[in-house]
């Protein structure tokens, strides 16, 4: 019989009576059931029959299940048994009515986006289960919307802790939201379950899926090496989450700092309005859905009269208003009694604290942020989080550095200073140009190559790139091209150009050409930045099909071409397809 088969009313254990399938992952198939012995409602996940086969994923499933249930915080799931019955190896955790983050974000009505507020409260919540569940030495491995759970008055619970690393491939919902370092391989770290909540909140404000693809092949080179993508609809979260979704793992924040950061935004918005829970629809799920971690609706609400559910909101600290406020500060107004006299020991102690404040003893420090690659409004908008203030001590020039970012600070990040310290930074004007010498065209390779080298440009002259022309002698540079730009007057210095060689004339064609042209080979040009029609003008000049990739690349709703590959300025045939990444 399989999981999803288990008829209502099965026991387990003669103790947990199953009511309900409710969903399936890439590891276990949950179950609504009821706790017999203490007459109440709990989740039993129980292990699917083609892992608990495994040795090793049944001994890491129990060793796991064991050292969670030692745990208790308001935003970690909490685990209360675990077995071995009639070949079903299951756990049973509290049951939460309020569903999953992929439910609401599935059913909400503005294209799966939430307001600032609300996921800056999400993002909070989270974020303070994982810093505790860090402190103790778990680490998650798979957070994702579908992680995220809510118990029936709205808060967060981050569920299956400990039971990321049991199973040995990841489902394509699971990688959608897996660190750069685990796709290469890496284990998962502390840093890895930051990077998964910030794109998990990238999702609920943006209502797509950053550095997204088709197959898990794509997903793993849309991750590689990419920051996360720009957006408006990130609002005062962006600094947040670029830095949470950083690819150096060194340069994102801890969960704890991560929390400290989404609480200063969160207590600047406005209070978030009511988190309004999706209603119950249940289906099983199908056989493939089983086999894939697909995960089935998931019923909300105890109970299955379907009726759309209160909205229910919780004030955090950072959103308490004034009326919740004033009766404790009544209170602490009617409870203090200063005495009238007061002793020589508590005034010297008064004169030494006020002293140790004045010298800034008791001034509060931070460690200071990697600003390398942000720009200078980025950078300040960061460090006012901290009570920091930036200083622009010079500009240099950079060829790794794109113009406007920062290439080095001081004191350099992970330094613990005080509030109110002046962090320096030198700022990019990117590359040096330098002017190309006049008549390359016509030159031979040799001649050609050596001109450039002692400006320090390196020069090739691939047979690839070779064209026909009918005005420059075959063998002799007809073009020379670099980042897209056909015989430019200036390039970066330490450039690496093409030069494009004559083939002669095109047999039958008497059209002189001394640019790529006709049908030879030609340029792939600069796409980075253009919107979708400047790209397919360019690609139509060019003569050249293109492909996209990224997120919007199905359904034709990407704005901005990222990058190309082969990279702009290569030669390549005519009417070769380009592939472009999009955002």
């Amino acid at each position: 019989m399989s999981l999803t088969s288990l008829p209502p009313g099965h026991v387990i254990s003669g103790r947990y009576q199953l009511r309900r399938l409710v969903g399936t992952g890439s590891s276990t198939v949950t179950f609504e059931a009821e706790d017999t012995s203490l007459m109440r409602t709990v989740a039993v996940k129980i292990l699917l029959p083609q892992l608990a086969d495994d040795p090793y994923v049944s001994r890491r499933f129990r060793e796991e299940t064991i050292a969670v249930a030692a745990l208790h915080h308001p935003h970690l799931t909490r685990v209360f048994d675990s077995g071995h019955d009639n070949g079903l190896t299951y756990v049973v955790t509290e049951y939460l009515g309020g569903g999953s983050l992929r439910s609401i974000l599935n059913e909400s009505s503005s294209r799966g986006t939430l307001s600032e507020s609300l996921t800056a409260r999400i993002g909070l919540e989270a974020a303070d289960g994982l810093a505790y569940a860090h402190e103790r030495g778990f680490v998650h491995g798979a957070i994702r919307p579908s992680k995220i759970l809510f118990d029936l008055d709205g808060r967060v619970r981050v569920s299956d802790l400990g039971f990321g690393g049991v199973t040995r491939t990841a489902s394509l919902d699971e990688l959608r939201y897996t660190s750069p370092e685990q796709v290469v391989g890496a284990e998962a770290t502390e840093a890895s379950d930051v990077y998964s909540l910030s794109l998990t909140l990238y999702e609920c404000l943006t209502g797509e899926i950053a550095h997204n693809g088709a197959t898990a092949e794509e997903i793993r080179q849309n991750r590689i090496g990419s920051p996360l993508p720009q957006s408006k609809s990130l609002g005062a979260l962006d600094i947040i989450l670029a830095l949470g979704a950083a690819y150096d793992p060194a340069a994102r924040p801890n969960a704890t700092r991560f929390h400290g950061r989404m609480e200063a935004v969160a207590s600047s918005l406005p209070r978030p309005a009511a988190l309004r829970l999706p209603t119950s629809d249940f289906r099983a799920p199908t056989a493939d859905e089983v086999v894939s971690g697909t995960a089935a609706p998931a019923p909300l609400r105890d109970g299955s009269d379907g009726a759309t559910p209160t909205p229910v909101v919780r004030p955090l600290d950072g959103w308490a208003s004034e009326e919740r406020l004033a009766p404790q500060r009544r209170r602490r107004s009617r409870s203090f009694r200063p005495s009238r006299v007061i002793t020589v020991a508590g005034g010297l102690s008064i004169i030494i604290i006020a002293a140790a404040w004045g010298l800034g003893f008791f001034t509060p420090t931070h460690p200071v942020p990697s600003l390398v690659n942000l720009t200078s409004a980025q950078a300040a908008t960061l460090l006012k989080n901290d009570n920091f203030t930036l200083s622009i001590s010079q500009h240099a020039q950079s060829d790794s550095v794109a113009a406007n970012a920062i290439i080095q600070q001081t004191p350099s990040a992970g330094t613990v200073e005080k509030e109110g310290s002046t962090i320096a930074v030198v700022v990019s004007d990117g590359p040096q140009s330098v002017s190309l010498p006049s008549g390359l065209v016509g030159m031979d390779c040799a001649t050609a190559t050596q001109k450039l080298a002692a400006l320090g440009i390196t020069a090739n002259c691939p047979t690839s790139s070779s064209i026909y022309s009918s005005s420059i002698p075959a063998g002799q540079v007809a073009a020379l091209s670099w980042n897209g730009a056909i015989n430019p007057s200036s390039v970066a210095v330490n450039a690496t150009v093409t030069l494009a060689l004559s083939q002669g004339p095109q047999p039958g064609v008497t059209t002189t050409t001394t640019v790529p042209g006709g049908h030879g080979p030609r340029a792939v040009p600069t796409l980075a930045g253009l919107t979708r029609a400047q790209v397919l003008s360019a690609m139509h000049d060019a003569e050249l099909y293109f492909a996209t990739t990224g997120p919007g690349s199905t359904s034709g709703t990407w704005s901005t071409a990222v990058t190309t590959t082969p990279p702009a300025g290569s030669m390549v045939p005519w009417h070769s397809t380009v592939r472009v990444k999009v955002r």
